[in-house]
């Protein structure tokens, strides 16, 4: 026998000795024949419909589903992959939500004050003349509106120019 099968069986007597124990503290006479028998019977089923099931394995472990982690080739950068993600959900969305309009003006901050020291909020004015016309009027106006492929493109390149 296995060592599974082992567990089994003392599992099996297990089961039937607490089940005795308990029925003996309620006051019930259980019957010395019909009890283990009645135990076996259950655990009998309960195997066959495990073994109908085809697995060994619990079943929770039938529901367990297999994803993928996404690996990236060398190189490939966290925010270049975010910022791609967003264009494209910009593009495929019914209602184009803020968050493209918010990446391109945090990623125009970070640019301009890597680049030439200034801060939108703190110097507008120098700020819109390094942006351009274009630029800034799409920085200053509410987001919401969905922008074409060459607009983002456009907007892009001119970030990239600072």
């Amino acid at each position: 026998m296995t060592r599974r099968g082992w567990r089994r069986l003392a599992g099996a007597v297990f089961a039937v000795a607490v089940t005795w124990l308990v029925l003996v503290l309620l006051d019930f006479e259980p019957d010395p024949v019909r009890l283990p028998l009645t135990i076996a019977l259950l655990l009998a089923v309960g195997h066959l419909l495990g073994d109908a099931l085809g697995t060994v394995e619990p079943v929770t472990q039938l529901w367990a589903i297999d994803t993928q982690e996404t690996v990236r080739p060398a190189g490939t950068d966290v925010r270049l992959s975010f910022l791609v993600r967003v264009i494209t959900q910009h593009e495929v969305a019914r209602h184009p939500d803020a968050l493209l309009a918010e990446s391109l003006a945090d990623l125009t901050d970070r640019r301009l004050l890597q680049r030439h020291g200034v801060r939108r909020a703190d110097d507008p004015e120098r700020a819109a003349e390094l942006l351009g016309p274009d630029l800034s009027r799409f920085l200053d106006e509410p987001p919401g509106r969905r922008l074409s492929t060459t607009e983002i493109d456009r907007h892009l390149q001119r970030i990239e120019a600072l």
